[in-house]
């Protein structure tokens, strides 16, 4: 029965997505963020968690103003999620996708082997495009429909990456390409095991995958990410971070300062643009806390007033 629900989603997936490519280009990402503004007003426990990180990050802002955000946010996560269903058709067209510095995309294959971060943010899956022309190994969230899976994958590996599925192994798997030489990047900006980091004043842990590569096999260390323009076109930045080079410390203390500069380095670009990250996420465990009575007064007093 199980099986069945998840051939009658893939159906649906496939009817939306051949219904979706009837329109322009411009008209599918309009669609999209009609769509993820529809989900910001549905889901109330989102849209909750969503204002309040933006209430810690930006304090003196005021609720009108971080709903606004908010909204850009769901519409830049909406357009990158219906985005893929004709990725390599786009970012191929002339003037959808520019990086902003092409010369870092040089220095990049020039330094190679290398390790590359990236972010829930902006045009995310538009990164393929720069990945493919390093013949990138990442990782990919694993959906729960496999007949949506493998479609997803499909769209994904066109752009000559080799793609591993988000596992418990998953992490020795990228070790093992790390050793025979290969580019790896990976999305890092979220919650997970790892070390203990700063992000915008709050203690919490942040993944290290990619750094403790980067330290382990001395591999240049990238900030790559996606910033939707106006025109729904991408433009696309590479920023190199700073990895800790001191051998008189311990192998985890150096992926530790190198993680907190990382985290330092996606701060000033969330800072910049903050309609493009991903704010849903309970990054900081504040919705956790809100649900438990822990959370910190200001914020608590703050999302009392949230309907």
């Amino acid at each position: 029965m199980k099986n069945f629900n998840f051939f009658i989603q893939y159906i649906l997936f496939k009817i939306l997505k051949g219904t979706l490519m009837i329109f322009p280009e411009k008209t599918r990402f309009k669609i999209a963020e009609s769509l993820s503004i529809l989900s910001y007003k549905l889901l109330k426990s989102r849209r909750i968690t969503t204002l309040i990180n933006l209430k810690h990050v930006f304090p003196d802002k005021s609720l009108s103003e971080l709903e606004e955000i908010a909204k850009n946010s769901y519409k830049a996560i909406g357009k990158a999620f219906v985005g893929t269903l004709w990725l390599d058709k786009y970012v191929n067209k002339k003037g959808n996708f520019i990086v902003d510095d092409p010369k870092m995309v040089d220095v990049m294959k020039n330094n190679t082997p290398l390790t590359a971060a990236n972010m829930h943010f902006g045009n995310m899956e538009g990164l393929l495009k720069i990945a493919e022309e390093l013949n990138v190994v990442t990782v990919g969230k694993t959906q729960n429909n496999p007949y949506v899976n493998k479609e997803i994958i499909k769209n994904r590996k066109c752009f000559n990456i080799t793609l591993l599925q988000r596992s418990p192994s998953v992490g020795r798997e990228l070790v093992k390409y790390a050793k025979q030489g290969r580019n790896i990047a990976i999305l890092t900006d979220q919650k997970g095991s790892g070390t203990d980091v700063t992000f915008f004043g709050e203690p919490t842990i942040s993944p290290t995958g990619i750094t403790s590569i980067a330290c382990k096999f001395d591999r240049p260390l990238f900030l790559v990410y996606c910033v939707y323009q106006k025109d729904f076109s991408t433009r696309a930045f590479i920023k190199e971070i700073k990895k800790c080079e001191d051998e008189t410390l311990a192998f985890k203390d150096k992926v530790q300062i190198t993680t907190q500069n990382m985290i330092h380095e996606m701060e000033k670009v969330i800072l910049a643009h903050p309609d493009q990250w991903m704010w849903m996420h309970d990054r900081w465990t504040f919705y956790r806390q809100y649900k438990k009575g822990t959370l910190r007064k200001d914020l608590a007093d703050f999302a009392k007033t949230l309907k």
